[in-house]
């Protein structure tokens, strides 16, 4: 099937090999990609413009996550003929002829909002899609503006909001797309708005849009299932039909279990990781978090898609590609229905990078995602409030969350006001450690003690010799005290512990640090496939009778996973 794509006003149509092409236009020979074809000095020169111009066809034409990565692929496509480029005889007419518009690409193309990312001279060029920096609308010719008289207002919580995020209706036939940022609202001072102005009564469709600092930008996020109607210019409503709130995901945590205690809580920034949102039961957005909590985002439907054409390994990281982010836009309210529920939002944070498998298993178990993330169903006291200043345990005006318990403001370089910190608990360590004697048998039956922090856990070692305790107060090190002698006061060994979650055992590290776990030295976990990783795996594959051939495999995996436990 052909991809219809516009390139400075001209028609191109993008056809796989195997077309008979007779009568579908002039072809563009790119069998030499440094020869000069029509207006494009190089095959090079067409590709960029054709990605530039439109962004949304790149995962279509290239499997490639880096923008030059997808124009040497289909560089490479268009040379060899997997891919022919055609310009229509009658470019125009076939552009508008209504068989013709379900092959047009669902993206944003530069020239629709060319009046809005025009350069200045000495300007540096960039692939990237630069979002408006103010309210601008589409001049229709004099006969069609008599009925653009309509508008779209999209209400957004707090102040002094940046650009990283701004919204997008899709283009018309008659209408280009149009991209707009949240400007402060002048009636209230709660909020912002985001105005599309002298459109159609046409219904559209709306997204959310997010820069990306690698291939194409912005990265649209569809808000609405149906399509939204504009009204007619009139009054400022008390709420808008359509509300983004802003949020900031912070982490409280306490040397107690009395959160209520400002002396024993203390609310800070997320650290590294990785932060999940699910709207309506099904993955929406994954931000890796950074160093001073920035977040961004990754790529999750095209992600999905990979994944499910065999495209990426499941077990493999998703890299982030969107610009930093302070805050993250989500949706409250659309076509005037609240985002809560069923059809809410909730949100889970992790130090490493979740796997596939465990996503889709969230997505088709309620009660699993349940389990796993915070429900963000407490924004809707902004509708009561239009503030966030006193919600509870689960939210708060990030200016009110971000102070420590001496009352001095947390440095952050953000500076929007007015918008919600969601409070996220930070993943409980669970413990999870196998006892063995030197035969490598389990120790059953003998007392232990475990101790880190303010956790103190005692019991008995059941007969798989397996301790998987949850920790209920946050720690890294610890000790771990067995008595094999009963009447003894005094444990028979203390073992040092260091707490933290471990990789995938799918992964390198995951490998290394069960490895290390069972006295076969890996070396550090760094993720790398070393000298000492390899003879670390070839002599626990010696010990247990596998193939030794230093390769972690499904074999050995399974073997390490019944030694070391999970």
């Amino acid at each position: 099937m052909k991809i219809r794509t516009n390139i400075q006003g001209s028609i191109f149509d993008i056809y796989p090999s195997g077309y008979d092409l007779a009568q579908a236009g002039k072809p563009l020979d790119f069998s030499n990609p440094n020869r000069q074809v029509g207006r494009f000095r190089s095959c090079h020169e067409f590709v960029e413009l054709l990605l530039n111009h439109n962004p949304g066809i790149t995962h279509q034409l290239s499997s490639s996550v880096f923008f030059h990565q997808q124009i040497k692929e289909i560089q490479q496509q268009l040379a060899s003929g997997k891919l022919i480029a055609v310009q229509p005889n009658d470019d125009t007419q076939s552009a508008k002829h209504p068989k013709n518009r379900y092959l047009e690409a669902h993206s944003i193309t530069k020239d629709s909002v060319s009046a809005l990312t025009k350069k200045q001279p000495g300007t540096p060029r960039s692939n990237a899609f630069v979002p408006p920096n103010k309210a601008t609308t589409y001049k229709p010719s004099q006969i069609e503006s008599e009925k653009l008289e309509y508008h779209l207002t999209i209400e957004i919580a707090g102040r002094n909001l940046a650009d990283d995020q701004f919204l997008i209706l899709n283009k018309l036939d008659n209408e280009p797309s149009n991209a707009q940022v949240a400007e402060n609202d002048n009636r209230d001072a709660h909020r912002s708005l985001v105005c599309f102005q002298n459109i159609s009564q046409s219904a559209r469709k709306l997204s959310l849009a997010i820069r990306m600092n690698t291939g194409p930008s912005p990265m649209l996020l569809p808000l609405s299932s149906n399509q939204l109607i504009p009204s007619r210019q009139g009054r400022s409503k008390p709420e808008w039909d359509n509300v983004i709130i802003p949020i900031k995901p912070v982490h409280r945590t306490s040397t107690t279990d009395n959160f209520e205690d400002p002396a024993q809580t203390n609310t800070t920034v997320l650290g590294k990781g990785w932060l999940y949102i699910f709207w309506k039961g099904k993955l929406w957005r994954e931000l890796e978090v950074s160093e001073n909590s920035v977040m961004r985002d990754c790529r999750v439907e095209w992600y999905r898609n990979q994944i499910r054409f065999n495209q990426h390994d499941h077990r493999a990281a998703r890299s982030s590609e969107g610009h930093a982010l302070q805050d993250i836009w989500v949706p409250y309210k659309i076509n005037n229905e609240y985002q809560l529920g069923r059809n809410g939002l909730r949100m889970a944070f992790s130090e490493t990078q979740w796997s596939w498998n465990l996503i889709e298993a969230l997505e088709s178990g309620v009660d699993s995602l349940i389990a796993k993330t915070t429900s963000l169903d407490a924004v809707k006291q902004y509708s009561k409030q239009q503030h966030f200043g006193s919600a509870g345990d689960a939210i708060e005006a990030l200016e009110i969350a971000l102070k420590t318990s001496k009352g001095k403001p947390t440095s952050l370089k953000n500076k929007p006001s007015k918008i919600a910190a969601i409070y996220l608990a930070p993943e409980p360590n669970k413990i999870c450690l196998k006892i063995n004697d030197h035969q490598l048998n389990a120790l059953a039956g003998k007392r232990y003690q475990l101790i880190a922090g303010n956790n103190k856990l005692e019991g008995t070692l059941a007969e798989d010799g397996i301790i998987n305790e949850s920790l209920p107060y946050r720690a890294t090190e610890g000790e771990l005290r067995v008595w094999c002698n009963s009447l003894s006061e005094n444990p028979s060994h203390r073992i040092p512990l260091k707490l933290e979650q471990l990789a995938e055992i799918e992964t390198t590290e995951g490998i290394q640090a069960r490895l290390n776990n069972i006295n076969h030295h890996a070396g550090s976990v760094d993720g790398i496939t070393g000298k000492k990783t390899l003879a670390a795996i070839r002599q626990f594959q010696h010990q247990h009778q596998l193939t030794v051939d230093g390769i972690a495999g499904p074999i050995t995996q399974k073997k390490l996973k019944e030694i070391h436990g999970n």
